[in-house]
């Protein structure tokens, strides 16, 4: 499998560089994928995309961020789930 930036993306919630070096996907490396989105809403597939990881790891951080408080989880359909960046994540308050 491969990331949305030609990598393959490892299940684990790693990124594999072309050199063989493991990039993890940390909390702000996904919160970071909200900055630039207008408005920051976005599903775990754009998540992954732009942080460059696998959808499960994906998704994986995205739960412990909506636990966290510094995401919010909505269903929009029964196959769709958005994630809407909230205040205490938007506001750098970043553990």
């Amino acid at each position: 499998m491969e990331s949305a930036r030609g990598r393959p993306a490892a299940e684990d919630g790693t990124t594999v560089e072309s050199g063989g070096s493991v990039t993890p996907v940390t909390p702000n490396g996904l919160l970071d994928a909200f900055e630039s989105a207008d408005p920051p809403l976005l599903t775990a597939a754009e998540v992954a995309e732009r942080a460059g990881c696998s959808g499960g790891a994906a998704r994986a951080g995205l739960g412990a961020l909506v636990d966290r408080g510094q995401l919010h989880r909505k269903a929009v359909d029964p196959d769709s789930t958005v994630f809407l960046l909230s205040e205490s994540g938007a506001d750098g308050s970043r553990r």
